[in-house]
């Protein structure tokens, strides 16, 4: 899926956006389901959480990496796993570090990209912004802004790469310069 997106839509100035989703679900048996935070719902629900990647450009968007989350509840109970049909393979591994795993594919596979943006749980990951450092890749994952109530503020890499410009991710009002307005946008429209 992710070469039929970007054979159609790929551009160097892609944004890749990092983003999660919950599936509400009622059972018990179905892997993953357990009380959590789904923003679908709006509050703590029985759900299953899905990781995705988005890929935005001026000439569309499309979702073209996903992880299925798998919390530590279940991965502690192999018994439980097995019943599901989850492989023993499988390990516990936070959302931002699911979005790393989509990254390095999408890096592999040679996606044309110039920003990747996601919200403050993977803005405050140490890992992934380690990680994205070290790949020069020129990010927007908000942080909780300290200054401020519940807002949150884009950072950039600190590597030279960047252009000094920054897209909004919240009603901040951060400025950005007009190079930047379409993959913005775009980006927006992802999450």
């Amino acid at each position: 899926m992710r070469d039929y997106v970007v054979e159609r839509i790929g551009d160097r100035a892609g944004v890749l956006v990092a983003d999660e989703t919950g599936f509400v679900k009622k059972g018990r048996a179905s892997a993953g389901v357990q009380r959590q935070y789904s923003g679908t719902a709006g509050k703590t629900e029985k759900c299953q959480i899905g990781t995705f990647l988005c890929y935005a450009t001026a000439r569309g968007r499309a979702l073209i990496d996903r992880e299925f989350y798998l919390p530590k509840s279940w991965t502690g109970d192999r018994d439980r796993c097995r019943r599901a049909a989850v492989p023993d393979a499988v390990e516990f591994a936070t959302k931002p570090q699911q979005a790393q795993a989509m990254l390095e594919r999408t890096v592999a596979a040679g996606v044309p990209f110039s920003w990747f943006t996601a919200d403050e749980a993977y803005g405050q990951n140490p890992g992934l912004r380690g990680w994205l450092e070290d790949q020069d890749t020129r990010r927007l994952p908000a942080r909780p802004d300290r200054g401020s109530r519940g807002t949150s503020k884009a950072v950039r890499s600190r590597k030279g790469s960047t252009s000094g410009a920054i897209c909004p991710l919240n009603s901040s009002g951060t400025t950005k310069s007009a190079g930047e307005e379409t993959a913005c946008k775009s980006a927006e429209s992802c999450a």
